[in-house]
């Protein structure tokens, strides 16, 4: 798509006096369907010099402005503020309010539309709008072809049936803005006058997408726009992942409900020309939940964790119930993680019994037999085992109550009071646990 061009000049008096009510005017030419055009602005009664800016950077002749909205700030040596934002949409050209300016400013805008031909020359069915608004009318537009006025054209708001060729346009309002500190402004100055040509052109097309929201959930949408919006065309066709939609006319038209993938418009003309777009709805990764989990040493034993992994989507994640959850016994869990477009995607964890009991500690003890009948004696050469704590657990997570001997070498504890089957001996030290299976059988 073709850019606005904004060529713009500063008319500036060059008297140290500042006067009574300032003067603010904008005049500018939009493209065809959206093309190069150029805006000029030209402030008066006010302290030079300016410093003028454009989206918050300083504004130079020649700059470029894409469609959509943007701000153009004056401000004086005597510190008055200027403010106009400037609405440009390909299909409706140019328009402008001013949200700050000082009191008793008159403004001036005179935005012209441009329609281009799309038939084979010499079909003369260019045209061109004009749209002038302010404060102080009466309002006064003059039309020019090659340089020269069209005297049946004053004050015409719209000049059409015109042939391949270069116009221009000057409009005013009903105040007087001083060029070299006398006189009004007039045609020959560059602020006031603009100059385009009406070209031959081709016809053109444009898509717009909004892309999925979440992976693999069809909720893109696309429109075709035939450009300019007010050619002779006679057919629009728009292709996309899922579904197509046909039209007759200039009218853009739409599909919704499409899955990631390309779009292709057609636009046709009356003279059987064609023009082809293409454009892609795209769709963020898929949301994928994993885990990293540590599983209970028994059964019935709460000391399960996880932690989700989440990746793709479309960051930042929220997680149900939490990114972290622990004190689970063996079981399965589900957890829930939804990105910043409100996808959500669940999975589950199992946490098991651990397959291999923590050994870390057992290795520095001498635990035997581990099968028996009666009696479980534990030593260390290494560790003392006077600050240790010693807990046999069932398998159901009860703490049996079991007869103890201990001395600085060894413990022996007495198990002919229980049941046969698997227990768990826990050992604590001041730092660290450790678990050894024993199994008791009489």
């Amino acid at each position: 798509m073709k850019q606005l061009l904004l060529s713009l000049t500063v008319l500036l008096t060059l008297s140290s006096q500042l006067f009574s009510q300032a003067n603010l005017k904008l005049y500018g030419f939009a493209g065809r369907g959206g093309a190069t055009g150029t805006l000029y602005y030209g402030i008066c009664n006010d302290v030079a010099p300016y410093t003028i800016t454009l989206d918050g950077s300083a504004s130079f002749n020649n700059t470029t402005i894409t469609p959509g909205s943007h701000t153009l700030q004056i401000v004086s040596t005597s510190s008055n503020v200027y403010k106009a934002v400037l609405n440009y949409d390909p299909i409706n050209g140019i328009s402008a309010s001013f949200p700050v300016l000082p009191v008793g400013t008159n403004t001036f805008t005179a935005f012209v539309k441009r329609k281009s031909n799309t038939g084979v020359s010499p079909s003369c069915n260019g045209s061109f709008t004009i749209a002038v608004n302010g404060n102080a009318p009466p309002f006064v537009n003059n039309w020019y072809n090659s340089g020269t006025i069209i005297p049946a054209a004053t004050n015409t708001p719209t000049l059409g049936n015109l042939c391949s060729g270069n116009y221009g346009f000057y409009a005013t309002d009903n105040t007087s803005c001083p060029a070299s500190g006398t006189g009004s402004l007039v045609a020959s100055y560059t602020v006031g006058t603009g100059s385009f040509p009406i070209d031959m052109g081709t016809t053109q097309c444009a898509i717009m997408t909004s892309n999925l929201s979440c992976n693999a959930v069809c909720t893109g949408s696309a429109q075709l726009m035939p450009m300019p919006s007010d050619a002779d065309i006679t057919n629009t066709i728009l292709n996309g992942p899922t579904s197509a939609n046909g039209g007759f006319g200039p009218a853009p038209i739409s599909i919704t409900n499409q899955c990631a993938g390309m779009v292709n418009g057609i636009v046709m003309d009356a003279t059987g020309a064609q023009a082809q777009c293409f454009w892609t709805i795209s769709e963020p990764t898929p949301l994928v939940v994993m885990f990293n989990k540590t599983n209970a040493t028994a059964p019935n034993f709460n000391n399960g964790s996880y932690t989700v992994l989440a990746t793709g989507g479309t960051p930042a994640y929220s997680y149900s119930p939490s990114p972290t959850v622990q004190n689970l016994t063996v079981g399965t869990y589900t957890a829930c993680v939804a990105d910043a477009n409100g996808c959500v995607t669940c999975n589950t964890v199992s946490i098991a019994q651990s397959s291999a009991i923590n050994e870390l500690l057992a290795s520095e003890y001498t635990i035997y037999p581990t099968l028996t009948d009666n009696e479980l004696m534990i030593s260390s050469n290494t560790l003392s085992l006077e600050n240790i704590q010693l807990h046999l657990i069932s398998l159901d997570g009860k703490d049996m109550d079991v007869k103890m001997e201990k001395n600085s070498k060894q413990i022996t504890l007495f198990l002919n009071n229980l049941s046969n089957g698997v227990y768990i001996l826990k050992i604590n030290t001041e730092t660290k646990s450790a678990y050894k299976r024993i199994i008791v059988k009489h």
